[in-house]
């Protein structure tokens, strides 16, 4: 009977045990769920805080402002803008101009950044001098200063560049170069030099002088012209044709006008002796252009066009040609 009520005693004990040791376990469980949960609410209220202070562009927009933001936002994923371009391109798209100067506003955009890409898509297509960029990005609305960081940003570098020379008439490839460190002021006034070579003839100094007019240093330019491959003698040529294509001239005095153009004396030569022209017939079309606007005496035309450099009986065979 005590053996008895012993047992009974000691089971009671442990399960009292047990019912302590639950009672400590879930208080632990729930004290650590409750600050798992006051941890999340902190943490989703100071998430909502956050984009709480995040300002919304078109909060307080009226339904034209909130269109011309978002075509303005638009606009500037697909290109480069300065600040007055942007402002045209949206009143373009008939918004006005207070809708648009709010929209522009709202972007809050690098405008220095956007003349550097402006300036570089200009690059890509054409060249330009330094100064000639600086000019158009300008026209384009950038400030002088915006302009200016951007040209500094892609003139002040230089850049190992392979060289092709590009075949065409009057431009041969003998320059001899196959890779070299040229600035961008270089490269782009070697890229112009090319590309007024493509449609019209110059002598070396004659193209030194249009580069330097678009704005390129003497430097570049002289680099440009001493490195387009450029066959000055195939220029004089070509040179010689195309003003014969258009005007009349003797030998003596087609030679002069290319040295005038800024050819050598041996260049001009080459030019004249090769461009194929009948003097006689020349002479004939010099006395016609002469008669077209004013009246000489045979004698007094045959003069004139000797003093234009034709011979004696170049210049006979021309005026009896027109009917004297």
């Amino acid at each position: 009977m005590k053996k008895s009520l012993l047992s009974v005693l000691l089971i009671g004990l442990l399960l009292f045990v047990a019912s302590c040791s639950d009672s400590n376990y879930e208080g632990e469980t729930n004290n650590q769920i409750t600050s798992e949960l006051k941890e999340k609410k902190e943490v989703s209220y100071s998430s909502e805080t956050e984009k709480e202070e995040v300002e919304d562009p078109l909060a307080d927009a009226t339904v034209s402002q909130a269109n011309a933001y978002r075509s303005a936002v638009s606009y500037l994923k697909h290109s480069s803008f300065s600040r007055q371009g942007l402002i045209e391109q949206l009143e373009f798209e008939k918004y006005s101009t207070d809708d648009a100067i709010w929209a522009v506003d709202k972007c809050e955009v690098d405008w220095k950044e956007q003349a550097v890409m402006s300036g570089e898509s200009y690059l890509k297509h054409s060249a330009f001098s330094y100064d000639g960029l600086i000019e158009q990005l300008e026209f384009e609305g950038f400030s002088n200063e915006q302009a200016t960081y951007a040209a500094d940003s892609l003139f002040n570098k230089t850049e190992k560049t392979d060289v092709t020379e590009e075949m065409s008439e009057g431009v041969s490839d003998d320059s001899g170069r196959d890779s070299l460190t040229e600035t961008m002021g270089q490269k782009n006034a070697l890229s112009k030099a090319k590309s007024y070579l493509s449609f019209s003839s110059f002598s070396h100094s004659g193209l030194i002088e249009q580069l330097e007019f678009d704005g390129f240093t003497d430097e570049e330019a002289q680099y440009g012209a001493d490195k387009c491959g450029a066959d000055w003698n195939e220029q004089a040529l070509s040179k010689a044709k195309s003003y014969l294509s258009f005007s009349a001239f003797s030998y003596s005095g087609l030679i002069e006008q290319l040295e005038f153009d800024g050819f050598s004396d041996e260049e001009a030569k080459y030019g004249v002796e090769n461009c194929g022209a009948d003097w006689n017939e020349q002479a004939v079309k010099k006395a016609q252009s002469y008669l077209s606007f004013s009246s000489f005496s045979k004698s007094g035309l045959i003069d004139q066009l000797e003093f234009d450099g034709f011979t004696k009986d170049q210049a006979t065979y021309g005026v009896e040609q027109n009917g004297y």
